[in-house]
């Protein structure tokens, strides 16, 4: 039985709205798995596990030269605040 995932499915069946939501989900999903890579660099072959993962390594490479997201600086600051109090 095949798995039915968001590239089999037609933008036809999601209603409006739906579709946009789903990219999102994806994308999120993207970053989690470069978030894993790199933190794994040292114990796996980056290149395994990118094939492992189904992520382009020129993609991981873009991620992880783009600057942090507004919200990601926020978080990291009020983190610090936390530890510090």
């Amino acid at each position: 039985m095949s798995a039915i995932g968001p590239r089999t499915i037609p933008s036809a069946y999601f209603a409006k709205g739906e579709a946009c939501a789903r990219h999102r989900a994806e994308g999120h999903a993207e970053r989690v798995r470069y978030a894993f890579v790199a933190e794994h660099r040292g114990q796996f072959s980056v290149r395994a596990m990118c094939l492992c993962l189904r992520i382009q390594p020129s993609g991981l490479a873009a991620w992880s030269k783009a600057p942090s997201s507004k919200h990601a600086r926020e978080d990291a600051r009020q983190t610090e605040l936390l530890k510090v109090a």
